[in-house]
This record gives structure tokens, C-alpha cells and sequence, in this order.
């Protein structure tokens, strides 16, 4: 598995094209605490449970 073009940043993480199927991996910035991180990975969540 490979880490491909990065394709979006924000405050909290960088975000990259990963492998060859339309997907992607968010990768936290080493800035962001615990909570932040936490409420991150619900929003996420809750995007993903929307086009399921």
C-alpha cells in the first residue's frame, strides 16, 4: 500500500489519494490533541454514514 498525491490539508491533518481505488487517508497533524481528534473522526464518520 501506497501513500499517493496529497490532495488536501487542513488545521488538523493532510489528506493523500491512497491506492488506486478512489480512496483516501487523513493523516493527523502532529499539532492536534486527543479531543480534537476525537471530534474529527465523528464528523468523518458521519459524512461516510451519509453516502451508505
Amino acid at each position: 500500500m501506497k501513500i499517493g498525491q496529497k490532495i488536501g490539508e487542513g488545521s488538523c491533518s493532510e489528506v493523500f489519494e491512497w491506492e488506486n481505488d478512489n480512496k483516501i487517508i487523513k493523516l493527523a497533524k502532529s499539532n492536534i490533541n486527543k479531543i480534537a481528534m476525537q471530534r474529527e473522526f465523528e464528523n468523518n464518520l458521519a459524512v461516510w454514514k451519509m453516502n451508505h
